[in-house]
This record gives structure tokens, sequence and C-alpha cells, in this order.
């Protein structure tokens, strides 16, 4: 799958601040709001993306949005390849720009993984995955409000949430837990910034994706 937006604006309700390899962000609603002070989505063209298994080409809607669905479970890329990505740009909005990115391989995560994925505040929580090959990190998502997500080297094979990443989540508090592979660049186009993302999903022992409820104790 293939996605991605164009939009200047600020989450103005939002802030969030660096511990250790984790980076937390608490939120809280606008007045009458959606919880986004302003929010402009911009044409970008046509988006090409080539050097993999397969090519993607991604058209945006009517809402400037592109989102693409490979249609099959083959491989769209393996660890390490190098993907050209291409935008053709638009006279009222984004210009043309390219990106070269290496893509992320695949983890599997060897952490026991209950039904809810159980967070000790006191202790935090180790990771360990057995490394598939590829550039990136490996970033673990704690969904709540507060929030956290932490990066980790993938090919170090293990990593840590600290106690002081967990402080502002409360006791008793209850979310959804990921864990992806993700590689990224950054290119300028124009007075935009654009962060191009490869992501594979972790997966468990057992072949599901790494992903499912938590609850901090």
């Amino acid at each position: 799958m293939g996605e991605g937006e164009f939009w200047r604006g600020e989450f103005a309700n939002c802030t969030s601040r660096q511990v250790g390899p984790c980076k937390l962000q608490a939120c809280s609603p606008l007045s009458g709001d959606a919880g986004v002070s302003s929010l402009m989505h911009f044409k970008a063209g046509e988006i090409m993306v080539t050097g993999g298994m397969s090519n993607l080409t991604m058209t945006p809607d009517a809402a400037h949005n592109f989102i693409y669905f490979s249609g099959g479970t083959g491989t769209l890329w393996n660890a390490g390849d190098t993907l050209s990505v291409n935008a053709s740009g638009d006279p009222t909005g984004v210009p043309a720009w390219t990106a070269s990115i290496q893509t992320p391989g695949h983890v599997i995560l060897t952490n026991p993984w209950g039904n809810p994925f159980i967070i000790n505040k006191s202790t935090g929580v180790t990771f360990t995955w057995t490394f598939m090959g590829g550039p990136g990190q490996v970033v673990v998502n704690l969904s709540s409000n507060p929030g956290a997500s932490c990066s980790f080297p993938a090919s170090a094979g293990t990593g840590t949430i600290p106690p002081s990443a967990l402080t502002d989540i409360a006791t008793g508090v209850n979310g959804t837990i990921n864990a992806l592979d993700i590689n990224e660049e950054t290119v300028t186009a124009g007075e935009f910034q654009i962060t191009v993302s490869m992501q594979t999903w972790g997966n468990l022992q057992g072949g599901l994706l790494a992903s499912g409820a938590f609850t901090v104790q």
C-alpha cells in the first residue's frame, strides 16, 4: 500500500518532547475544532515509485490525497533496494521533486506479546527482534493521549523504552501498540519540506502483525 498527502498547518493543541529514544506527545482538542487549527492540502501532480519489485503510480483523488493498493500479497521491494520517488508537481501547489531512498527490511519481534501487551511504568519495557537486513529504525508506537513513539536502530536487535518515557502515561491507561521498520528521507521542493517514508510492519513469531492493545501498570 502507498499513500501520501501534502499540507501546511499546525496541530496547535499538541505539545511534544523527546525523552531518550522516545518522542512524547499530548493533545487537547480546541473548543469547537477537530483538533487542528488550520490545515491546507496542496496539489502535487502524479507520483511514481520505481526500482522495486514492481513500479507504482499514485494519482491524487479529489481531496489531493494519494492512496495505492497493490491488489496482491507479493513483495513490493527487497530489503536495501534503492527506490526513486518522482512527483510531477503542480503549478498551483507543490513543485516537481525527486527523492532516492533505501527500503527497510523486515523484523520479527521475539517478545511475549499478550493481549493486551502489559507495560510496567516502573521498569519500562525492552523489545527484541530478529533483524532481516536493510537500513532503518524499528519504531514502537504507543497510541494513547499522552502517547509515545520510540525509535531504535533496526540492526541493534533490541531497544528499551525507559521508565522516564512513561511518566506522562497514567497507570491504567489503555491504548494501541504497533511496531514497524521505517526508513525516511527528507527533500525540499520550493517552500515545501517533504518526508518520504518507507515502512514495513513488524511481525510476531507466529506470523501475526506486531499490533494490538496495551495497558499500563
